[in-house]
């Protein structure tokens, strides 16, 4: 009996020194095959299955499965879709002696790994699945989101952007007049202004949630309150590493965790491949206009989203002295940017006032027309098309680098 217990007590201690390693928290780099191009590190395909998932390559193709998430990564591409929804990451899938490789930042962060670069040594650590009820908080109010939405009404552009974006487009009932883009978000029922919904029309819709943003009145979110029906109230990222973590609680509430995941890692990866490429370049001065004219002048200063842009593609921007959004044609004259961008409106008023012709930027026809809401949106496009704009403009001869 005796021999029986300690039989037992010896597989006990195996069993969970095995367990251990195949659940391991914390996992080191050195323990995968893989591979380095461009400064992109992947991994073989293989060293998968000891995660547990399923690999297979047909063609051009190689998916990996798991559960409740599916990759498909195009060989020789950097496209991959992530449970269907399109993503291009820096790294393209490689093909090297027979094996298959894939971007390994872009594949754990997506799996709710974080991934820790120490000192040239690459660990992995699992982190804990997002689950309902959402708890989030914002200026000291809690809100909560007790099960998985399906009739969505956004008042905040971005939100509705970055649902569209996860693939789930079909979930949101009513939007905003700002709420533009994707070009399916104009099928969607208007329901007025971020400052003036029509509180009927978003009545009448029966949504089982309503998610505002900064541009709000706390009157009309006490009627929705009132009218019973679930509100989440939240702020617009004033940093693009803030954009990355506002993309995760999106994704948490509609359930999209995987495409949310793919999603910010995605943007983290392209901002920190361009700022590699623009470390040791040559930084133009540039400035954004928000305002101008007789209104008085207004721009992104250094606490923004847009300035963490600018510096990404190698720029300065000359207004990082500018309290909240305000400036001055003093101020503006003294730093005399190298490039102005702007709105076509903006551009109209700055070309035609003296106020602004004795501007560098404007003598050497340096002013850029941009579209706005690229830079005024947290959401993908911000990096997709407004980084690179930027970098188009200041670094052309970079551009050849770029496959996003």
């Amino acid at each position: 009996m005796k021999r029986f217990i300690s039989f037992l007590l010896v597989l006990v201690l195996i069993v969970g020194l095995f367990s251990n390693i195949s659940y391991a928290t914390n996992i080191d780099k050195k323990n995968f095959n893989t591979i380095t191009t461009d400064s992109i590190t992947k991994v073989d395909v293989d060293n998968l299955l000891s995660f547990g998932f399923t690999v297979k390559a047909t063609g051009d193709k190689v998916e990996i499965a798991k559960k409740d998430v599916k990759f498909e990564f195009n060989k020789n591409s950097n496209e991959v879709s992530v449970n269907g929804v399109q993503f291009k990451t820096v790294g393209k899938t490689e093909v090297k002696n027979n094996k298959v490789y894939i971007p390994f930042r872009f594949f754990f962060e997506t799996m709710n790994y974080e991934v820790v670069w120490n000192n040239g040594k690459t660990s992995v650590k699992k982190l804990n699945e997002p689950k309902y009820p959402v708890d989030y908080t914002n200026d000291g109010k809690k809100y909560l989101v007790s099960k998985e939405p399906s009739k969505i009404v956004s008042l905040a552009p971005d939100v509705t952007e970055t649902i569209f974006r996860l693939g789930a487009g079909n979930k949101i009932i009513g939007r905003t007049k700002y709420c533009d883009y994707p070009a399916e978000a104009k099928k969607v029922k208007e329901v007025g202004t971020m400052y003036e919904p029509n509180i009927e029309t978003v009545v009448s819709l029966k949504p089982d949630l309503i998610i505002a943003a900064t541009h709000y009145k706390e009157d009309v979110i006490k009627k929705f309150q009132a009218a019973k029906i679930p509100t989440l109230v939240k702020d617009s990222p004033n940093r693009v590493e803030e954009a990355y973590k506002d993309i995760l609680v999106i994704g948490n509430i509609v359930n999209k965790n995987y495409e949310a995941r793919a999603l910010a890692s995605t943007m983290r990866e392209k901002v920190n491949y361009v700022s590699m490429l623009t470390k040791s370049k040559f930084k133009p001065s540039v400035y954004f206009v928000v305002g101008t004219g007789d209104g008085g002048e207004f721009t992104h200063g250094d606490n923004t989203f847009v300035n963490d842009i600018i510096i990404t593609a190698g720029g300065v921007n000359s207004a990082k002295d500018a309290e909240g959004y305000k400036y001055n044609v003093e101020k503006l004259i003294k730093n005399n940017p190298d490039y102005i961008f702007g709105g076509s409106w903006a551009k109209d008023i700055m070309t035609k006032s003296s106020n602004y012709s004795s501007l560098k930027a404007i003598k050497n026809n340096k002013f850029i027309v941009i579209d706005e809401n690229v830079y005024n949106r947290p959401s993908e496009r911000l990096v997709t098309d407004g980084l690179k704009a930027i970098l188009k403009t200041i670094h052309p001869e970079l551009m050849y680098k770029i496959n996003f």
